[in-house]
């Protein structure tokens, strides 16, 4: 039985999907690694659901806008290459590399690149370790994707317009990243994933963006994952 209840419903998934020539299932050894829980504590006990009012972030000053440079950021991403397969990476460089691509990756305010790199195993063997740089792109916006899917559930909670539409459009983006395009030509990931995610953000339809948040989103450590629980 999995540790993290939901995670091999996409991430895992689609990893499989993209690195077919590895197995998927251990990919939940490090991707949300329950060291992760120390890094989220910090970030989420001033954000959890009030008793008075459930579901809303207690003590929460929502950020009125998400700065234009965030959306350039993403738009950008849209039309970026798609990263060369095979280009290794050492164990002690994963986070440095990381960095340098979350650096050209957006992020709600108060949030960044979140991955326990020096947790991941240094071993060659399936998906056990990470050992490649399209990989590591390949988490780091996949995450950063989880962070604005959790966000837009803060902002349509608290009726936070500006943000809403901010993080609306950055939502319309995510399918069009570098290393989540061959989510448009995926079955799952039309009808489950990120295309799903897209068009209901657009909508105001919270349910599926709230289930795919819950579903694959909540270990990645967000100062939003409160509204999710």
């Amino acid at each position: 039985m999995s540790v993290f209840p939901g995670l091999e419903s996409a991430l895992d998934a689609a990893a499989h999907r993209r690195f077919g020539r590895r197995r998927a299932r251990s990919w939940e050894r490090w991707v949300a690694a329950p060291a992760m829980a120390v890094c989220a504590a910090a970030l989420v006990v001033a954000f959890l659901p009030s008793d008075d009012q459930p579901g809303r972030v207690a003590g929460a000053a929502p950020p009125v806008t998400v700065p234009a440079t965030t959306l350039a950021l993403s738009a950008a991403l849209t039309t970026a290459p798609v990263p060369t397969a095979g280009e290794q990476v050492e164990h002690a460089k994963l986070r440095a590399v990381a960095t340098e691509i979350a650096a050209r990756v957006p992020y709600p305010p108060g949030a960044a690149e979140s991955m326990p790199w020096e947790g991941t195993p240094p071993g060659p063997t399936d998906m056990a370790s990470i050992g490649d740089r399209a990989t590591v792109q390949f988490l780091v916006e996949y995450r950063a994707a989880c962070t604005w899917a959790t966000f837009w559930l803060f902002a349509f909670g608290e009726a936070n317009a500006p943000a809403l539409a901010s993080a609306t459009a950055v939502l319309q983006d995510v399918p069009h990243w570098p290393t989540q395009r061959a989510s448009l030509q995926d079955p799952f990931e039309r009808t489950a994933g990120w295309n799903a995610v897209a068009p209901a953000a657009t909508a105001r339809d919270a349910g599926p963006v709230r289930s795919y948040a819950a579903s694959n989103c909540l270990e990645v450590p967000t100062p939003w994952n409160g509204v999710i629980r």
